[in-house]
């Protein structure tokens, strides 16, 4: 038997700005692993938005 998890991403305010989606897991699926998973997809999210860089010093 398979188990299905949600990830849940909420950019701003309102329902129109979550987005969702479900990954299916084997039942012995570790919790370890499907933060894993979970933190790589919270990664792809929102890698355009952030990003650093070094600032020239004068």
């Amino acid at each position: 038997m398979k188990k299905t998890v949600v990830f849940k991403y909420k950019e701003g305010w309102g329902d129109h700005t979550v987005k969702e989606e479900e990954f299916e897991y084997e039942s012995d699926a570790t919790e370890e692993e499907i933060q894993k998973d979970y933190e790589e997809w919270v990664w792809n999210m929102i890698g355009d938005k952030f990003t650093w860089y070094y600032k020239e010093n004068k």
